[in-house]
């Protein structure tokens, strides 16, 4: 799994964590195993099921300590279903109602995720920075860490950033995403990169093509030696990058943006 797919899949890690060991001690067996088919209906992707058990689980039984886990559960079929707002009061909720100290920790990395799929850098970074000081060294942590260096980095924080991602390094070494936090440590701004070419002549026409259209190209050799790379520009925030990434598409449809 690279990098992106093992932070899409953040989500439903986190919603794997979740174990009903010891609320039988709270609820009846009637409600734990109610709560139980909650769970089991979201881990086989069966969110309608996993939504309405968690309706009927919380008409009964909101008055207990484990009304914090259904209302992470069904927060977690809505947020799969795109329903964010849904979601998002579910995890809310979840958080004031959790009486288990690994509940808090994944319902704020679910707002995190939230606001991360909707452009909130500055209130997901949040929601992660406290999920990471609870979590116990084990995935997903290495996951939320990187995502916590994402948003640093695209704010522009970039000392914060590479203090984020060389944790994932230090950390979790053999982690899918550990190759994008070495590459995002080692860097301190964004750029658009239009080509990479075993041939350095072909990477020089590039670069005088972009020169020509005044947009400030440059040839540079990949970390490992063997590419010529193409890029334009040095974008502190993210947000700066993708401007100029339009204009650049124009001339190079392929080009992307990378640390």
């Amino acid at each position: 799994m690279g990098a992106a797919s093992a932070v899409r899949a953040l989500l439903l890690s986190a919603g794997l964590s979740i174990a009903l060991a010891g609320c039988e001690g709270v609820l009846p067996p009637a409600g734990a195993k109610l709560l139980g088919e909650v769970e089991q209906a979201y881990k086989e992707g069966d969110d309608a099921t996993a939504i309405a058990r968690a309706d009927r689980f919380l008409l009964s039984y909101n008055g207990t300590n484990a009304a914090g886990e259904a209302y992470y559960l069904r927060g977690l079929a809505h947020a799969r279903r795109r329903e964010r707002d849904l979601a998002r009061r579910d995890f809310e909720q979840a958080l004031q109602r959790a009486h288990r100290k690994d509940l808090a920790p994944l319902a704020h990395v679910a707002l995190g995720n939230l606001d991360f799929e909707q452009w909130k850098l500055a209130t997901s970074a949040e929601h992660y920075r406290q999920a990471v000081e609870q979590l116990p060294n084990e995935p997903p942590k290495d996951l939320v860490l990187y995502r916590l260096g994402l948003c640093e980095a695209r704010l522009g924080h970039w000392a914060a950033a590479r203090n984020w991602f060389s944790q994932v390094m230090h950390l979790f070494s053999h982690s899918a995403v550990e190759p994008a936090a070495r590459r995002y440590a080692a860097a301190d701004a964004f750029t658009v990169q239009c080509g990479a070419y075993s041939d350095w002549r072909n990477a020089d026409r590039q670069v005088r093509m972009l020169k020509e259209r005044n947009l400030p190209a440059e040839r540079r050799m990949d970390s490992h030696g063997r590419y010529h790379l193409v890029q334009v520009g040095r974008y502190l925030r993210y947000e700066e990058a993708r401007t100029a990434l339009a204009r650049i598409r124009g001339l190079v449809p392929t080009a992307i943006i990378v640390p």
